[in-house]
């Protein structure tokens, strides 16, 4: 029974990364300001309090910072998922099964290093805290029916969501297979890669698949034990993940992503699988939402809000070469 935490593993020595905020003395926005934090330094999560996170850097620094601030790497507090960051070492972005010029198969950060708390090499997987909630919860609904999500990203590099769209409209231009497929009445490009700021660039959404577990092991990590997946079948889906095209549609026409709840009286897709239905079901029972044109995105729109993402100066590209989590002591 893992007491002191609502995570599988607890928040402290978890790995955190900051969005551009403010590090306080204490948990208050009436607290000194010690200094501004740039996007995307690293430290350790040592408690929440209230809406905030006690943090500590690796110079010893400490002070706290607003949780809708603070993206936390999901493998830390979160290790049953299946973890494949694709991105990071070889991108599957595919559009009508076509490689996309200088993005498919390219690697756009340093994907996996030594995790010191899990004992293994293990994928960054930064989200927004609030979101971790979620996530979790959807995990633990799959698990209870022998599944488990394979997560491929969270927070994506705005460099990287800016390059995809760059290319894919080139490449479109040029090849009319593509244009078709990101072109089939009513859909359009912009439905499958943002032009702009999207909830991948403020850790407010992940790229999920879901698979079979077929066997998982009981571990343990000081006085915590947590289920780690050793084999594992993933479903039958739509199309291959990050599949840009109207095949990976997973609702019969578009719908703003940002009316909560408004998926929910769209039909499905034709295309959607048996698989595909079961992760929908899993990640909507716990919260997050999903968007019209791939099967594999989910929202967490309530804190997306929260933030007002389109007042969010989300123009940086966060690329963490290190894990620094250490042991929940």
């Amino acid at each position: 029974d893992n007491q002191q935490t609502q995570f599988e593993l607890p928040l402290y020595n978890s790995m955190g990364y900051s969005l551009p905020t403010l590090l306080r003395t204490h948990a208050s926005l009436d607290a000194e300001i010690v200094r501004v934090l740039s996007a995307g330094e690293i430290f350790l999560i040592k408690e929440e309090v209230g809406e905030w996170l006690k943090i500590e850097f690796e110079s010893g620094e400490t002070g706290y910072v607003s949780a809708m601030h603070t993206m936390i790497n999901l493998p830390d507090i979160v290790p049953s998922v299946v973890y494949n960051a694709t991105n990071g070492y070889s991108s599957v972005f595919h559009s009508s099964g076509i490689k996309i010029p200088n993005v498919t198969g390219n690697a756009f950060y340093d994907g996996l290093s030594y995790n010191e708390r899990l004992g293994k090499n293990m994928y960054h997987l930064p989200v927004l805290y609030p979101m971790a909630h979620k996530i979790y919860n959807a995990q633990q609904l799959a698990l209870q029916q022998g599944d488990t999500l394979v997560i491929h990203e969270g927070y994506r590099p705005y460099d990287l969501q800016i390059l995809v769209y760059k290319e894919l409209t080139m490449l479109s231009d040029t090849n009319s297979q593509v244009y078709a497929g990101l072109n089939k009445s009513p859909w359009h490009i912009g439905w499958f890669i943002a032009k702009g700021v999207s909830t991948h660039q403020v850790g407010l959404a992940i790229d999920t698949s879901l698979a079979k577990v077929n066997s998982i092991e009981e571990k343990q990590i000081g006085n915590y034990f947590y289920q780690d997946i050793t084999d594992y079948t993933e479903y039958t889906m739509p199309t291959p993940i990050h599949e840009l095209s109207a095949e990976a549609v997973s609702l019969q026409f578009p719908i703003s992503w940002q009316v909560s709840g408004l998926w929910s009286v769209i039909p499905m897709s034709y295309n959607m699988t048996d698989g595909a239905i079961k992760l929908r079901d899993y990640c909507t029972q716990a919260g997050l939402e999903p968007l019209a044109s791939e099967w594999w995105h989910f929202n967490d729109l309530e804190n997306t809000v929260k933030m007002n993402i389109a007042e969010a100066n989300a123009y940086y590209s966060i690329k963490p070469s290190k894990c620094i989590s250490r042991l929940p002591e």
